[in-house]
C-alpha cells in the first residue's frame, strides 16, 4: 500500500495509475495515521460512498489513515464527513458560483482542520479548489489534486500554471502520456 511518494487508496486502479509527486511536507510523527482531507463537488459522477469504500478497504488492509471528507450533503459513509453544504446541487453543474463557493468553504474548513486536528495532505477532486494550493501549502500542506478528463490545451496550461502547489494524479497511462511533462 505504501511507495515512496504517497500512499495508494484502493479504488480499482491498479498502482501504475497513479504518480502522487513530491511529498513536501514532513509528518510531525511517524507513528501517527496520515490524516487526508478529501474534498470534491461529491456528484454522482465522483461518488463519495466508492471513495469512502476504498479508504475503509485500505485500513482494513493496515493503511493508516485518518480521512476527512469535506462535501455537500449528509454523511453517507462511516468516514469523517465535514459538510459545507446543505445538499448536493448536480442541478448546477458546470456553473461557476458552486464550484467557486464550494473550494472557498473547503478552504476554511482545511484550515480549521489544521489548526484543531492536524492534516497530513489535501486530496482535492474539483477544479477550482487547486487555486487553494498556494494557500495550503503556506500553512506546509501538500495537495494532491486528480487530474479529470482530456488534458487538452487550456488544462495543460491550468494545470502548468499551478507549478509545484501541486502534486497531479493522473487517472490513466493515458493522460499522462498526453502530458508528460507535468509534474
Amino acid at each position: 500500500l505504501f511507495h515512496r511518494k504517497g500512499v495508494v487508496v484502493l479504488v480499482g486502479a491498479g498502482d501504475e495509475w497513479f504518480a502522487a509527486g513530491d511529498a513536501r511536507a514532513v509528518r510531525r510523527d511517524p507513528d501517527a495515521p496520515l490524516r487526508v482531507v478529501f474534498f470534491g463537488l461529491f456528484t454522482p459522477l465522483q461518488g463519495a460512498p466508492v471513495i469512502a469504500d476504498a479508504v475503509a478497504k485500505a485500513i482494513d488492509a493496515g493503511a493508516p489513515l485518518a480521512v476527512t471528507l469535506i462535501g455537500a450533503g449528509r454523511p453517507g459513509t462511516a468516514a469523517d464527513f465535514l459538510p459545507v453544504w446543505d445538499r448536493t446541487v448536480p442541478e448546477r453543474l458546470g456553473e461557476p458560483y458552486p464550484e467557486v463557493m464550494h473550494a472557498l468553504a473547503a478552504r476554511r474548513a482545511v484550515e480549521r482542520l489544521a489548526r484543531t486536528e492536524g492534516v497530513d495532505v489535501v486530496h482535492d477532486h474539483t477544479f477550482a479548489g487547486a487555486l487553494n494550493a498556494g494557500g495550503y501549502r503556506e500553512l506546509g500542506l501538500p495537495t494532491v489534486l486528480t487530474v479529470h478528463g482530456p488534458v487538452n490545451a487550456d488544462m495543460h496550461r491550468y494545470y502548468r500554471e499551478l507549478g509545484d502547489d501541486v502534486s497531479l494524479v493522473a487517472i490513466s497511462d493515458r493522460q499522462r502520456e498526453l502530458a508528460p511533462d507535468l509534474n
